[in-house]
């Protein structure tokens, strides 16, 4: 497997396309955080380019992480724990995420729960809150998760 560095791209369009994506996992995280909602045409402009990515740097099986991702979420959400923008979200993070390796991705969604599960219980200690009627944008959680489990994997 040939390494990331080897993407076929023009710095200027590996630039533009990394700004494109920060910028759509940035709106998708702030919409969540405000709407408690992960539109449609952003789920699926960021699985786009996450397939974009995985197909530019010769990594086709990526799309596999965001199979497995989006089956772990569509599990729980069969359950009621987890909604179906966030099902969507899965795919679009897993895929982008297997694009660096596609066991990293239970290493993301690992990261997503615990991130998750950080908010939760610090709300419930500052808050007092029960946790029963309060809901969790759980995006941020996915996208940070993903964001940090690709640099961690670059950097080391």
């Amino acid at each position: 497997m040939e390494p990331l560095h080897a993407v076929s791209l023009s710095p200027f369009a590996l630039a533009f396309f990394g700004a494109a994506l920060l910028v759509t996992l940035a709106v998708l995280a702030a919409w969540d955080c405000a709407c408690r909602r992960l539109p449609n045409q952003w789920t699926a402009l960021l699985f786009l380019q996450a397939v974009g990515w995985s197909l530019a740097a010769g990594r086709e099986a990526a799309i596999l992480g965001g199979a497995v991702w989006a089956g772990v979420y569509l599990a729980a959400g069969l359950r009621g724990g987890i909604g179906g923008g966030d099902v969507k979200l899965a795919a679009g993070l897993g895929t982008l995420v297997g694009v660096f390796s596609v066991p990293l991705v239970l290493l993301a969604s690992a990261g997503a729960s615990l991130l998750a599960l950080c908010e939760f219980g610090i709300r419930r200690v500052c808050v007092g809150a029960s946790g029963r009627g309060g809901t969790l944008a759980h995006g941020p959680h996915m996208i940070a998760a993903a964001v940090a489990s690709c640099a961690g994997f670059v950097l080391l």
